[in-house]
């Protein structure tokens, strides 16, 4: 897991020929001008999702795996928590979907936050639990830059 300024981003280049796209993309394109729901960016490569939701519980959050994609989540409006472990014996609640490339699981996890101006990198062995309460209930819009492993 990467959590940084988004004004950084570009120094993260070099990990991954795809994650490098992404950066690309988002260094060179007005990222707040998308609307809810998916975007494909480079078709079997790179796709984004602008997601508006309401902040939750941490009761009512899962955490969740990726095996072929990792995120990127960016926060345009609000401040969120983000539940973070690193894949290591969680009870498994929801078996993984090749269709959706997710599996839900409960454990132990230390809040992390993310809010304007910052962005977070999550790989396949980041366990995460996006859109947790920080403070009070708090209306979001979040890009989730979905890259495929290479």
């Amino acid at each position: 897991m990467i959590t940084d300024k988004l004004k950084n981003i570009g120094i993260y280049k070099g990990l991954n020929s795809n994650l490098d796209l992404a950066i690309d993309y988002i260094l060179t394109n007005d990222i707040s001008a998308f609307t809810a729901g998916r975007h494909t960016i480079v078709e079997d490569k790179l796709y984004l999702n602008v997601d508006e939701y309401t902040t939750k519980s941490l009761t009512e959050g899962k955490l969740e795996k990726h095996n072929n994609f990792l995120d990127i989540q960016i926060v345009l409006k609000g401040n969120e928590l983000i539940g973070y472990t690193a894949l290591d014996n969680q009870e498994v609640i929801t078996e993984y979907s090749t269709e959706n490339d997710v599996a839900f699981y409960k454990g132990t996890n230390t809040l992390m936050p993310l809010q304007k101006g910052y962005f977070m990198i999550l790989f396949p062995d980041d366990l995460h639990m996006p859109g947790i309460t920080d403070n009070k209930p708090c209306e979001i819009k979040k890009l989730v830059f979905k890259v495929k492993i290479c």
